[in-house]
């Protein structure tokens, strides 16, 4: 199949062949698709829906990779008249930064966030950040003030570093397929994965984890602490009108996976009293504990603890404070994370970790290695 020469591309532009698709984008702790990546597909009347790779290159212009985007993003609004998605839905669309300057931005923006929707914007360097950083700042600041987010797409790959971290102000991280795909054979990949966690965190960033496509990879790194990802395990880029149909059929697709196979439900009793009587809980705090990882409201506890909610928050508080977490996220992540870097036969089969931890085993202060690891021992890329 020939490359699309830019020349060519325009006109398939002008002619309206550039069309959407939407890569699900699905968040863990709440067990939703909360938002989608919108994708440019061009609608080829000899060779049918071609991805980006047959049109676009590192040679394609910015301005018509603009012009691109602009398409894409009236294309999207088109179709929201069409139908309502849930209310903060997140629609990204992948812009380079030369685009940042484009006066039809911000109202294409705007236009977007009437229909309710978050918009996204992941910044893609296929080439160096050059020119002025100061009005590139200024750029990115002027569009957060609107409610845009900012992503930073493959993070640590070709030239999208530090230098677009330093000056973008982002708000979003997104881990590349490499790093994802690499995570379970190379020990340096999840080192990698682990600092760009420390950094976001430090930076007050949300990490989403692109191209997974395994469950595996999905624990893994939900135990690392990421709760937004998107990949074939989830969804290949579909069409608009299956995307509707895969989010009405979302809830029964994915049941497993965003209900007890990557919540609280699945750990295992042992090592939840394990996780109290290490940390010293109450008893009462050890219950409210079990109850939350059980995905058990407070209010539903009270009702048959005889105890008030108020009370019940408290013993909670206390609960988090021993254990070293502030939340419920990061008691479940923790407790993977425990559960993967104790997971060993020895470990398991001893009789102390059956009856919920005697005092004779003797293991490192549990928290202290999850802060200092916060790593767990052991399709073609589309760019707009």
């Amino acid at each position: 199949m020939t490359r699309i020469q830019p020349c060519e591309l325009e006109l398939f532009i002008r002619n309206g062949d550039i069309i959407p698709y939407f890569q699900p984008l699905i968040d863990m702790r709440t067990g939703t698709c909360c938002g989608a990546e919108v994708l440019a597909r061009l609608r080829h009347p000899g060779e049918g829906i071609l991805t980006p790779v047959h049109f676009i290159s590192h040679n394609t212009p910015a301005t018509l990779l603009s012009a691109l985007t602009q398409t894409l993003m009236a294309e999207v609004e088109r179709r929201l008249n069409l139908i309502c998605l849930p209310a903060r839905f997140m629609l990204t669309f992948n812009i380079v930064p030369e685009t940042l300057s484009e006066p039809w931005l911000v109202q294409a923006c705007q236009s977007l966030q009437n229909k309710k929707v978050s918009v996204i914007l992941e910044l893609t360097e296929q080439r160096p950040l050059t020119g002025d950083m100061a009005r590139f700042g200024r750029e990115t600041a002027r569009l957060q003030e609107t409610g845009v987010r900012l992503a930073i797409d493959d993070f640590g790959t070709g030239h999208a570093g530090l230098s677009m971290l330093m000056h973008s102000g982002g708000d979003y991280l997104k881990i590349p397929r490499e790093f994802v795909s690499a995570s379970a054979d190379n020990p340096r990949a999840g080192c990698v994965i682990g600092n760009i966690l420390h950094l976001a965190d430090m930076m007050r960033m949300r990490v989403i984890a692109e191209g997974v496509e395994s469950r595996d990879q999905v624990e893994q790194l939900f135990s690392m602490g990421i709760s937004l990802f998107q990949g074939a395990y989830f969804s290949m880029p579909l069409s608009f009108n299956d995307f509707i149909r895969y989010l009405r059929q979302f809830p029964e697709k994915h049941a497993d996976d965003v209900g007890k196979g990557l919540s609280g439900s699945a750990l295992s009793p042992a090592l939840l009293l394990y996780c109290a009587k290490r940390h010293g809980l109450s008893p009462r705090e050890t219950e409210v504990i079990i109850s939350t990882v059980q995905g058990t409201r407070l209010e539903m506890i009270s009702a048959t603890a005889s105890r008030s909610v108020k009370t019940l928050s408290a013993q909670k508080r206390n609960a988090y404070r021993k254990i070293g977490v502030k939340n419920d996220v990061g008691l479940i992540h923790y407790l993977y994370w425990l559960n993967e870097y104790y997971r060993s036969e020895a470990f398991l089969a001893h009789p102390s970790y059956r009856t919920a931890g005697e005092k004779s085993l003797v293991l490192p202060g549990a928290v202290h290695e999850y802060r200092k690891e916060r790593v767990p021992a052991g399709a073609e890329q589309d760019n707009i």
